[in-house]
């Protein structure tokens, strides 16, 4: 019988070794192939394939928070791994515990966000592909470019910041697409041209299909009964953040709307008797799973739509990437004086 420190050696060894990771990658991929929701073997094998990736080094890692657009990643040829979207899987596994108390080991206090307080606790103890820099974006979130930071030098790499003003407007869009070239630019410095700036306009096209595919399901999911059930949507929250500009981010998302069409067209319902639809704010609650089971299973109150599922952004430009990268993010619904709301038009709300 295992000890829970074995068990943890040999999964986290497991994570780190490229050959096993590229067989699951395999094996997902083929189940994608025959399954009837390819999107879940599809998601899954993207994933493993991007950990085999960055566990082989056969292209560098960018540590960065949710709130730095994916596609600048991928368009410099990099693999993006979110600290905070693998501390929700932590959490899920039931592993947060000794991550939070690795970060209290070090100073920060429970009155930090958990998010962040695991995600330190990922870095400091090995759960993470090594980074090759570190790249923050305060977009509604101060603590997320602190804890970076941290990391950062903790690791021993470079540390970059994307600013964006609290504003929306020319000027702000100016700035932080000025922002983004610098962080792009010193990036590729920090790894000596192994992060170039040529594989930008492909991701931006990668981005557009994947958002086409992406609206297409939203489309889908304001149908009743709902096909698919909230708490499933919500757990698709690192695919989201992770995937846009890659291809897999165009495969998962076009095999969701497969799915979806699949299942409206023969009024498959998520939710068995579903009496009432709601909308879930911020992200679920990982380590609870049971509260999504009892609003969804129990009362029939299916999610039938989330907050951080909201597709806010245009287009972008292959041809100008960072001032459309720019507007991404300056037009972001959370971003901004809570003077100037005014609820975004709608492009990807479900409802």
């Amino acid at each position: 019988m295992l000890t829970t420190a074995q068990k943890k050696h040999l999964l986290k060894r497991a994570l780190a070794n490229p050959l096993f990771l590229g067989a699951v990658a395999r094996w997902l991929r083929r189940q994608a192939r025959s399954a009837g929701d390819a999107y879940v073997p599809e998601a899954l094998g993207w994933g493993a394939g991007e950990l085999r990736d960055a566990a082989a080094r056969r292209r560098p890692v960018v540590w960065c928070n949710v709130t730095v657009p994916s596609e600048l990643i991928y368009g410099l040829g990099g693999i993006p791994v979110m600290p905070e979207m693998v501390a929700g899987f932590a959490a899920a596994w039931r592993g947060s515990p000794g991550l939070l108390a690795a970060a209290d080991a070090c100073g920060f206090s429970a009155d930090l966000c958990s998010f962040h307080r695991c995600a330190v606790g990922l870095g400091l103890e090995g759960w993470l592909p090594r980074p090759d820099a570190v790249v923050a974006c305060n977009l509604f979130c101060d603590g997320a470019k602190k804890f970076l930071r941290y990391l950062s030098h903790r690791q021993h790499v470079p540390f970059f910041l994307i600013d964006v003003p609290y504003r929306d407007g020319p000027e702000a869009i100016q700035h932080t697409a000025s922002s983004l070239q610098e962080v792009a630019q010193g990036l590729e410095e920090a790894t000596r041209g192994r992060l170039s700036l040529r594989h930008l306009p492909h991701a931006l096209e990668l981005s557009n299909q994947a958002r086409s595919y992406y609206l297409q399901a939203a489309d889908l999911r304001r149908s009743r009964p709902a096909p698919w059930r909230g708490s499933e949507a919500l757990s698709y929250a690192a695919v989201f953040f992770m995937a846009f500009g890659s291809a897999g981010g165009v495969r998962i998302y076009r095999s969701l709307a497969e799915a979806l069409q699949h299942r409206t067209s023969h009024g498959q319902a998520a939710v068995p008797q579903e009496r009432h639809r709601l909308l879930w704010l911020h992200f679920r609650p990982f380590y609870a799973r049971e509260l999504t089971d009892f609003l969804e299973v129990e009362r029939g109150g299916v999610i039938a739509a989330e907050e951080m599922s909201y597709l806010w952004w245009d287009e972008l430009d292959p041809g100008d990437p960072f001032t459309s990268l720019a507007r991404k993010l300056t037009s972001h619904f959370l971003w901004g004086p809570t003077a100037d709301c005014i609820w975004p038009r709608n492009t990807g709300w479900t409802g």
